[in-house]
Order: structure tokens, then C-alpha cells, then sequence
């Protein structure tokens, strides 16, 4: 994935030493001038339990410190927190928390139940919820509860207007699709970190419409890793500015 292979080399320019792991031997994050090292796992999705065991192997070998998942590999360490954590500091809340933020229709809950103003939202089961849902708004925007990348979007506006019809489109109870009123703003991509419980975002947020709608409830794999370690001789920083050993994964399929 592009994106870890950008964190590699920013790592790496503010003089942390990294490392990088991968299910794929070829993964270009592997392969940046930006690396003190490398190492191939087992695949997270074919063999979860080897992936994990060879993490922790090369953590516990080479001191690393921190271990920072990159994309879905994510899920498969956090399942196994307990047993990473004993090696090794892995940059990632409980599985659970994972879950319950990955699942769009109860990370929607959550922002309902937090307060968080969202476009109003209803959640739709099946391909009749779907069809009434989509009337309710002149714009509209609706993806599956489980989906990610960009692909796979209804909706009646902009580019993408088209793109996908609502026949194609199958809502289950164990994947629902979450229709969304379209909001005018300037479309921005946002990322956060929380580090001792202080919140930094890197870039504005689009205004948002407030209120969901919700017809029913809904129920609710590994990127390439940048573990680090510390040079022995530097001081802990919590803002992670000492000089450190990453070590991160690069390409983001298991």
C-alpha cells in the first residue's frame, strides 16, 4: 500500500531506524533505501496463527519496541493483543474496539451515541430497506457496512453518479448498507492519532448534517507492520520524536 510505504520513508527521514514485514517477498515498502531490515511472514489471511507467531519471533529477536500495523493485518494482531503485548507495544486498541469501528453500521452508533454530527443515515437489511432509503434523499451516497477502498458506492451525484445501480446492491443482516443524505462541503480526508490522550488531526473535516434514522440494528485482515525499537541510548519520548527502531510492513495483504 502506498500509504505505508510513505510512513516508511517519513520514519525514516526524522531518523528513526525501521523495519518492514510483508507476506509478499516483492513488496515495494520492503525495499526503500529507507529500511535497516526486512522479513517475510506467513500470510495473515491463509495462516493468522503462523503470521502472528513469526511478528512476535522477530519482534522478541530484534528488540522492537513498537509494532504499528499499516491496514488489516490490524485485526489479526489485536485478536491476539495479550500475546503480541508480552514481546513487543502494539500500536492498536482491543479487538473489539477494531470491530466495532469497522462495522460502518456500529461505528455509526457510536457516532449517534457520542454525539458526533454525521449526514442522516438510515441502515438498510435488505433490497426493499434500500430501495425506500434512497427516495428519502434528493442526494444520496450508500456503501456496504463492510467495504472499504472507494469501491462499490451508490449514489445519484457527482462522478460516481451511476456507477453502481441499486439491483446491484444485495443488503443482508450480517452486511447491511448504509444510506447517507450527500452533504455540500469540500471533500477532505482526515486522519487522526491519539497519543496520551491528546487528539491531533492532520486536515479539516466537511461540514456535516446532524441526525440518523435507523430502521433496525446491525451485527458486526493485516497490512504490512511498522514495528519499532528504541536505540538504547536515546530517551523516551511520548510523542515518538527520539531516535527509535521501526519496524513497518509494507504492502497491506495478507
Amino acid at each position: 500500500m502506498p500509504f505505508a510505504l510513505d510512513a516508511i520513508r517519513k520514519l525514516g527521514e526524522r531518523g528513526h531506524e525501521v523495519y518492514a514485514c510483508d507476506s509478499y517477498k516483492a513488496a515495494p515498502g520492503s525495499h526503500t533505501k529507507y529500511l535497516a531490515g526486512h522479513f517475510t511472514t506467513a500470510s495473515a489471511t491463509g495462516d493468522p496463527e503462523e503470521f502472528v507467531s513469526d511478528v512476535v519471533t522477530f519482534a522478541g529477536e530484534n528488540g522492537i519496541e513498537v509494532v504499528i500495523p499499516m491496514f488489516e493485518e490490524i485485526f489479526y494482531l489485536a485478536a491476539q493483543h495479550e500475546r503480541v503485548s508480552e514481546v513487543t507495544r502494539l500500536y492498536a486498541p482491543p479487538f473489539r474496539t477494531l470491530a466495532q469501528v469497522h462495522d460502518k453500521g456500529t461505528f455509526q452508533e457510536l457516532c449517534d451515541k457520542l454525539g458526533i454530527r454525521t449526514p442522516q443515515t438510515i441502515v438498510a437489511h435488505t433490497h426493499e430497506e434500500l430501495v425506500e432509503a434512497i427516495v428519502k434523499f434528493p442526494q444520496f451516497f450508500g456503501r456496504a457496512a463492510f467495504s472499504r477502498g472507494g469501491v462499490g458506492l451508490l449514489t445519484n451525484t457527482r462522478p460516481l453518479a451511476g456507477h453502481l445501480k441499486p439491483e446491484d446492491c444485495h443488503p443482508t443482516e450480517q452486511n447491511p448498507w448504509l444510506i447517507q443524505e450527500f452533504v455540500e462541503g469540500r471533500c477532505t480526508a482526515p486522519t487522526a492519532a491519539s497519543t496520551a490522550a491528546r487528539w491531533r488531526r492532520t486536515c479539516p473535516t466537511a461540514p456535516r448534517a446532524s441526525g440518523s434514522t435507523r430502521p433496525g440494528s446491525s451485527s458486526s485482515p493485516l497490512i504490512p507492520q511498522t514495528r519499532c525499537r528504541r536505540s538504547r541510548s536515546s530517551p523516551q519520548s511520548s510523542t515518538g520524536t527520539g531516535r527509535c527502531r521501526w519496524t513497518s510492513s509494507t504492502r497491506g495483504t495478507g
